[in-house]
């Protein structure tokens, strides 16, 4: 969505960043959080401060997911209201109903296979999400060489629209360059309204190094392997693909704003 708007290509730097973090957790905390012993990360605050610190942590990860798996739960729940609705089958579930069928789902194969499920789990969705990002890329590249004209951004400090015209002999890797200059910037200016590069630079690192070096969810993963350089090595491969996902991502929605918008 943001690869859509005036921001473009700068939203990558979400991921890039994330890649270079994953590495300095992998080499830094990892080896103290497995020397310590620990399963989860308030137990690593115990370990490190007292019980009082755990416990601010433990409480407040549950006041946070409870927000944060309901949006994610329901996002689920509407794509399949949605997608039920337009295939005109007998029978659309509501959204209370399809929250409470994925909630079900995840339960059981959680409670099930523990640990090792979800890594599977992870590496089945997260292969077809790139996998499907990667061929939506490609639909959009196709459509965007079938087309006369495209939508561009002039200005990403106004927000001016135009109309471009192809002619016939240019390609369709330069047409996406042509009309989406100005959006292929990784930085843009500090007085932007959703990505500064002031904020990016100084003040991105503080949530990236909590997300993905003590955030439970991220780091079970690795407190679970079965040895340093184990973990080591799936923190540098999941840095890898940080490094793919803009490319599935953010340019089939810098092209979805040339095609669709009005």
């Amino acid at each position: 969505g943001n690869a859509a708007s005036h921001v473009g290509l700068a939203i990558a730097s979400y991921e890039w960043i994330a890649a270079i973090t994953l590495v300095v957790v992998a080499f830094c905390f990892l080896p103290y959080f497995l020397k310590a012993g620990i399963y989860t990360m308030p137990e690593f605050l115990e370990y490190r401060y007292n019980q009082g610190a755990r416990v601010i942590m433990a409480v407040s990860m549950l006041l946070i997911y409870m927000l944060l798996l309901g949006a994610v739960t329901y996002s689920g729940a509407l794509t399949i209201n949605t997608m039920a609705g337009e295939m005109q089958l007998k029978f659309v579930p509501s959204l209370q109903l399809a929250s409470l069928v994925i909630g079900i789902i995840a339960m059981a194969y959680v409670a099930a296979g523990g640990l090792k499920a979800c890594a599977w789990a992870d590496l089945i969705q997260g292969s077809a999400l790139i996998l499907g990002g990667a061929m939506i890329m490609i639909f959009a590249f196709q459509m965007l060489g079938g087309v006369s004209e495209a939508t561009y951004i002039e200005d990403v400090t106004t927000g001016a629209v135009a109309v471009k015209t192809f002619t016939s002999d240019q390609s369709v890797m330069d047409r996406f360059l042509d009309i989406n200059k100005v959006r292929l910037n990784m930085f843009l200016p500090k007085d932007d309204a959703v990505l500064p590069w002031t904020a990016l630079l100084l003040g991105l690192w503080i949530p990236n190094f909590y997300y993905w070096g003590l955030n439970q969810s991220i780091t079970q993963r690795t407190l679970g392997s079965a040895s340093l350089a184990q973990g080591q090595k799936g923190i540098v491969f999941a840095a890898f693909m940080k490094l793919l996902i803009p490319f599935v991502i953010v340019i089939p929605g810098i092209i979805a704003f040339n095609l669709f918008s009005t």
